[in-house]
């Protein structure tokens, strides 16, 4: 194998990743995508490929010996289903489950494959499909997601349906044996196309992207949320925010912009998100001319997915001018 420098030229922002050429590769056909996560140990990064109806899961290594991080990626897996149907929304359950959403399809829970030498591609099928919002709604254009907690016996999961306008929870039995899915909506109240979702470390705040109002929401989860609940904060000037994430100690919120090169970068020293908050930063994250590449309509060019290591040091994003 030899070593690639995947180019990055948005200035102070890029850190340097290596990769061996088949990586370089697959990176640079997979079109349009999505969401991307760490798994919780951080070896491993997923990606939504929208488009190819796939999710790639990278093997990493994040080389913390220098002055920056540098990132290297030795080999990836590339998961494709049948129930994989323009996959928007990801997240890992624990370090051998993952959850995805499809657009065009319904929630999926697939157990990760074990590496084969020389298998990369794995048709899998699905451990789990939840295709209801709750008892008398179907999931809609179900997109960005997030597990708000899990063990053994189940997990709590949160969804965007995008075109339908609400968030809705679902309780995912994990063990196999004749338990059933719980689903309910959990919001719908000023929700205008959800398109990231993300919640603090301490789980007392949810964050909901908002993309018409180009702005994000902050509903306190420690009232009693219900369909009617209404944001108890507002990150505004967001954009077309995306992605969104906390840092470790839910101090700090970035949100992807997917209409402008930027991600921008919200603060709450004392970790309550009430009120109307501007950004306190925006990082470039592309230069002028990829994003002008991408940028076909005001709503699009930008970063889309968006995640963080568990230590903070590095952000990751997804954005197809910039594989």
């Amino acid at each position: 194998m030899v070593d690639h420098e995947l180019p990055f030229d948005a200035g102070k922002a890029g850190i340097e990743v290596v990769a061996p050429t088949e990586v370089v590769e697959v990176l640079s056909r997979m079109g349009r995508t999505e969401d991307v996560r760490f798994s919780p140990d951080n070896r491993r990064l997923a990606i939504a490929a929208y488009i190819k109806n796939a999710c790639f899961l990278f093997d990493i290594e994040i080389d913390r010996s220098s002055s920056r991080p540098v990132v290297r990626i030795s080999d990836y897996l590339e998961i494709r289903s049948d129930a994989i149907r323009q996959p928007h929304g990801l997240d890992f359950i624990g370090e051998n489950l993952l959850l995805v959403a499809n657009r065009k399809g319904s929630l999926t829970l697939f157990a990760i494959p074990e590496r084969t030498p020389g298998n990369r591609l794995h048709h899998v099928q699905p451990l789990q499909e939840i295709r209801q919002a709750s008892l008398l709604h179907k999931l809609n254009s179900p997109g960005s997601l997030c597990v708000v907690e899990h063990d053994r016996e189940q997990a709590e999961v949160l969804v965007c349906n995008n075109y339908s306008h609400r968030i809705t929870r679902h309780i995912l039995p994990l063990r196999a044996g004749f338990s059933l899915p719980n689903n309910s909506i959990l919001l719908n109240e000023g929700l205008q196309i959800p398109d990231g979702i993300a919640i603090t470390p301490d789980k007392s705040w949810l964050a909901v992207s908002n993309h018409n109002t180009k702005s994000v929401l902050m509903f306190d989860r420690r009232t009693n949320l219900k369909p009617t609940s209404v944001a108890g904060g507002n990150l505004l000037n967001a954009g077309y925010p995306h992605g969104i994430r906390f840092s470790s100690d839910g101090r700090r919120l970035y949100a992807a912009d997917a209409g402008a090169p930027y991600v921008h970068v919200y603060d709450s020293e004392e970790r309550e998100w009430s009120g109307d908050h501007e950004p306190v930063a925006s990082l470039l994250v592309l230069n002028q001319e990829r994003f002008l590449k991408g940028h076909v309509n005001p709503q699009e060019g930008g970063p889309k997915g968006i995640d963080l290591t568990s230590q903070g040091d590095v952000l990751a994003i997804t954005c197809e001018e910039q594989p």
